[in-house]
C-alpha cells in the first residue's frame, strides 16, 4: 500500500521524530511511504492512505496543515486518513483543536492521535505506526473510519 505522510512546512523536531518513527514502522510492515510537507505534496489520488501530523500551538494547528485538510477533504474522505498531534503542553486535551472539528467530521475521522512530547515520543509514535499498519493490513473499521459517537463532547460541539 502506498502511504503519504505530510506535515506543516515549518515542522518542529518533535513532528519530525514522530513522522519518521511512524514511517519506519509502516515500511517495516511492507508499505511504501512518501513524506512531503503540506505545501509540496504530490497528487493525493496516487496514495491509498494519508497521515497528517503537527504540533498544535495554543490548541490550534498551523495554517498550512489546516489548509491542506480543507483543500483535500474529498480525496481524504475516500481513503484511510490518520492525524497525529504532538502535545507540547502537559495534560493537553485529547479533543481535536476547534479549527479542525468540522474538517475532521467531513473527512470522517475522529481526531488526531496524541503523541506526548518528551523522552518516549519516538516509542509512542512507533507503537501508533504499528497500529496503523495493522489497521491498514486488516482493513478493520474503527481507527480510521467513522465519526464521533453521538453524545460525545465533540458531537455536542458540532451540533451546537
Amino acid at each position: 500500500m502506498t502511504i503519504l505522510i505530510t506535515y506543516p512546512d515549518r515542522a518542529d523536531e518533535a513532528t519530525q521524530v514522530t513522522r519518521l518513527a511512524i514511517a519506519h514502522e509502516l515500511i517495516n510492515a511492507g508499505h511504501e511511504v512518501d513524506i512531503y510537507p503540506c505545501g509540496r505534496t504530490p497528487r493525493i489520488e496516487d496514495y491509498e492512505a494519508v497521515l497528517v501530523g503537527s504540533t498544535a500551538g495554543h490548541h490550534h494547528w498551523p495554517t498550512g496543515a489546516v489548509s491542506f485538510l480543507r483543500e483535500h477533504v474529498a480525496e481524504l474522505a475516500v481513503r484511510p486518513t490518520y492525524l497525529f498531534q504532538i502535545a507540547d503542553t502537559p495534560g493537553e486535551s485529547p479533543e481535536p483543536p476547534h479549527d479542525l472539528l468540522h474538517l475532521l467530521y467531513r473527512i470522517g475521522i475522529a481526531g488526531p492521535h496524541i503523541v506526548h512530547e518528551g523522552a518516549d515520543e519516538q516509542d509512542q509514535a512507533a507503537a501508533w505506526g504499528r497500529r496503523i499498519a495493522r489497521d491498514l493490513d486488516n482493513r478493520v473499521e474503527g481507527l480510521s473510519s467513522g465519526v464521533w459517537p453521538a453524545g460525545t463532547a465533540v458531537d455536542r460541539r458540532l451540533r451546537a
